[in-house]
């Protein structure tokens, strides 16, 4: 399996039309896998098997059933990936 990651940059519209680029993400916060998944361009499957690996940071839980990415880790591994 390779450990290089392809990222868009510039995302397909998502289902609500609320598609972010990587320039539209906050500083901090939190970001849900559903809105992640046009930026960097890859399926559910994909992203739960990199966070397994350790390629991708792990999320945080929010809820009970709500899990989230701290948006200082999306970014510090999209600068890492040169998705700037």
């Amino acid at each position: 399996m390779s450990d290089v990651v392809s990222i868009k940059k510039s995302s397909p519209k998502s289902a609500n039309n609320e598609a972010l680029h990587y320039g539209e993400l906050p500083k901090h916060g939190f970001i849900r896998a559903r809105h992640l998944l046009p930026i960097l361009d890859v399926s559910r499957v994909t992203l739960w098997r990199w966070v397994q690996d350790g390629i991708f940071p792990h999320p945080v839980t929010l809820g009970q059933r709500i899990k989230a990415f701290k948006v200082e880790e999306v970014r510090a591994f999209l600068d890492a990936q040169g998705a700037v």
